[in-house]
C-alpha cells in the first residue's frame, strides 16, 4: 500500500479537487455535507481559531495495490486509523518518535493502544472527511482534514509526516490483512521516482538500473571479485578499482556506454560510484558483505589493479545503436564523396562549375566562393520593361528556378541533414485560442473578485451595525444566532474570495508561461534560417 501525506494552504483547491473529481464518492468522516462549499465552511471555522498556521490543509492519501480491493466501510476504517495514527505519532518524543530506528521506536502494541484511545476520546477534535476515487488502476482513498484542534487550537505537527505516514501504512497492512511490503528505510533496492518511470515508459531502461541489475545477475553464486568484474564486461559494464597511497581498496567505480555525447560531439560514459549506484549493496565493502563477492588482497589486487582503463575500452567494444549508426553514415557519406570524385570527369572537379559551364577561374587555381549563395539565391529587384508596358522577370533556366540541382549527392546530402536538424529545434506552436481563454478567464475573475470585495465589505459593515450581542447587562441586544450567521457569511465570503484570488493568480501565471512559448516559437519561426 502506498502512503502520500502533505500539508497545504488551501482547503478549497484541495477539497475540490478531492470531491468534485469524477466517480469520487465521501465513504467517511465527521463532517455535515458533501458538496465544496459545505465542507470549506466548516474547515474554515477551525482555521480561524489559529491563524498562525500557515498550512492549515492536511491531505493524506492511501492507494491499494492492483490485486487487492476493500468494501466502503472497511476502507473508511482504514482511513480514519490512519490519520488517528498519524496524529498519535506526530505527538511522540524523545527516542520513541524514532521510527526509522527498529530498537528505539514506540512498540507497535502500545501504538495500536494509543491510537485506539485517540478514537475513542480525541479524534472528534478534527474536522476530516474521507473520500474514494476509483478513476485510476490503484483503488485509493483521501483525507482531507484540517490540522487545528478544535479544543486546544494546537496543530498537528509535520516535520516527520512522511515516516509517520509510511509507518502507519505498514502497521495497517498487517491490521487489514494487505499484501505486505517493508519500509523505505529497511530496504536495499531504491524504488523508482514518478519522473524516472515516466522517463522508464518512453525511453526503456536507465543506464544506472542496467548496471543494478547486471551486478545482481553476476553477483548470483558469489564469485571473486576479478570474475565478477570479467562478467560484467561482457555485459557492456566497465568495473575499475581504485586504490588509496597505502595500497589499500578506495573504492569500485561502474560505467556503461548510454550514447551520450560531450559538447564537441564526442561520445562518453555513465560512471557512476559502487556507493552512488546503492550504498547498500554495490560499494566495495558491500559486494563482499551483501552479496558475498570474495576477495582476497594478496589472490586479487594484481588483477584488480588492471582495470584501470577498461572505461575508456567501451566505446569501441560496446558501441550503442545510435553510435553504431552515426559511424555508418560517416562511412557511407565518405563512400559517396569518394564515388563523385571518381566518376566526374578532372576538368568537372572544380566545384565552382555550374551545371557545365566553366568557371572564368583557372582550375589550379584557389577556389573562391561566388557572392551569391547557389541554396537559396536572392531575386532580382529589378524588373524588365516589356513592349506592352508589362513588367515580368527575366527568364530563368530549369537550374536557376531549382538551386537544389546545383548540388551534388554529397552536398545534397549534409543540406537535407541541416534541414532536419533544424526543424528538431522547432518550438512547439502555442495553441492562439488557449492564451484567448486565459485572457477571458482573467477578466472573468476579476469581476468576481470585485463583485466579492464589494460583498465582503458590505457584510462587514452590517456586522459592525448590530452592535453589541444580547446578555444580562444588554438585554436589548442583538441575539447571538443573529452575530454568528453573519459572522459564518462572512467568512464564507472570504473564503470565497480568497479562492477566487488563488486562481486568478494561477490563471495569470498560465497566461505569462503561454506568451513565453509564444515568444519562443515567434522567434524561431521568424528566424532567417527558418525562412530559408
Amino acid at each position: 500500500m502506498i502512503a502520500k501525506t502533505k500539508a497545504n494552504k488551501s482547503f478549497r483547491g484541495t477539497t475540490k479537487y478531492v470531491v468534485e473529481k469524477a466517480q469520487a464518492s465521501i465513504i467517511g468522516g465527521n463532517m455535515i455535507g458533501t458538496e465544496t462549499d459545505q465542507l470549506v465552511a466548516q474547515f474554515m471555522i477551525s482555521k480561524n481559531l489559529n491563524p498562525k498556521v500557515k498550512e492549515p490543509c492536511y491531505h493524506l492519501m492511501l492507494s491499494l495495490p492492483h490485486s487487492e480491493t476493500l468494501s466502503n466501510e472497511q476502507f473508511a476504517s482504514l482511513g480514519e486509523r490512519h490519520f488517528a495514527t498519524v496524529v498519535v505519532l506526530s505527538q511522540l518524543t524523545g527516542e520513541k518518535a524514532k521510527l526509522t530506528n527498529p530498537d528505539q521506536r514506540i512498540s507497535e502494541d502500545e501504538l495500536n493502544s494509543k491510537v485506539d484511545k485517540f478514537l475513542d476520546d480525541e479524534i472528534h477534535q478534527y474536522s476530516f472527511f474521507i473520500a474514494r476515487h476509483n478513476d485510476s488502476d490503484h483503488d485509493h482513498i483521501h483525507i482531507v482534514a484540517s490540522r487545528i484542534n478544535e479544543i486546544t487550537t494546537h496543530a498537528i505537527k509535520t516535520w516527520k509526516q512522511y515516516p509517520q505516514s509510511e509507518w502507519s501504512a505498514r502497521l495497517l497492512e498487517k491490521k487489514f490483512g494487505l499484501e505486505q511490503i517493508p519500509c523505505s528505510w529497511e530496504s536495499k533496492t531504491r524504488a523508482f521516482t514518478r519522473s524516472q518511470r515516466d522517463r522508464l515508459e518512453k525511453d526503456g531502461l536507465p543506464g544506472a538500473e542496467i548496471m543494478r541489475l547486471s551486478i545482481d545477475e553476476a553477483a548470483q553464486d558469489r564469485p571473486t571479485m576479478p570474475v565478477l568484474i570479467e562478467r560484467l564486461a561482457l555485459r557492456g559494464i566497465a568495473a575499475e578499482v581504485s586504490y588509496k597511497n597505502n595500497g589499500q581498496v578506495r573504492g569500485i567505480r561502474f560505467s556503461i556506454n548510454v550514447g551520450e555525447v560531450d559538447s564537441m560531439g564526442n561520445p562518453k560514459l555513465l560512471t557512476i560510484t559502487g556507493g552512488g549506484l546503492n550504498r547498500h549493496k554495490y560499494s566495495f565493502p558491500k559486494l563482499q558483505s551483501e552479496l558475498g563477492i570474495s576477495y582476497i588482497p594478496e589472490r586479487d589486487d594484481k588483477a584488480l589493479r588492471a582495470t584501470v582503463g577498461n572505461a575508456q575500452k567501451l566505446l569501441t567494444a560496446f558501441p550503442t545503436e545510435k553510435q553504431q549508426k552515426d559511424k555508418e553514415e560517416t562511412a557511407e557519406l565518405k563512400r559517396t564523396e569518394q564515388l563523385v570524385q571518381n566518376d566526374l570527369p578532372l576538368e568537372l572537379t572544380n566545384s565552382n562549375l555550374i551545371e557545365g559551364e566553366k568557371s572564368s577561374q583557372p582550375i589550379n587555381q584557389p577556389y573562391s566562393p561566388p557572392q551569391t549563395s547557389p541554396i537559396s539565391p536572392e531575386p532580382s529587384s529589378q524588373l524588365l520593361n516589356t513592349p506592352d508596358g508589362q513588367s515580368s522577370q527575366p527568364s530563368r533556366t530549369s537550374s536557376e528556378s531549382n538551386p537544389l540541382s546545383r548540388l551534388s549527392d554529397t552536398e545534397l546530402l549534409r543540406y537535407v541533414r541541416a534541414v532536419e536538424q533544424w526543424q528538431k529545434n522547432r518550438p512547439p506552436e502555442p495553441r492562439v485560442e488557449l492564451g484567448e481563454s486565459y485572457q477571458n478567464r482573467i477578466e472573468k475573475l476579476n469581476r468576481q473578485k470585485a463583485n466579492l470585495e464589494n460583498r465582503w465589505r458590505s457584510e462587514a459593515l452590517e456586522l459592525k451595525q448590530l452592535g453589541k450581542p444580547r446578555s444580562l447587562l444588554n438585554p436589548f441586544g442583538v441575539k447571538a444566532e443573529i452575530i454568528e450567521e453573519k459572522q459564518n457569511s462572512l467568512l464564507k465570503t472570504r473564503a470565497n474570495l480568497n479562492n477566487i484570488k488563488l486562481q486568478l493568480d494561477q490563471t495569470q501565471k498560465d497566461l505569462t508561461h503561454w506568451q513565453q512559448k509564444a515568444r519562443v516559437y515567434l522567434a524561431w519561426s521568424e528566424n532567417p534560417h527558418t525562412k530559408k
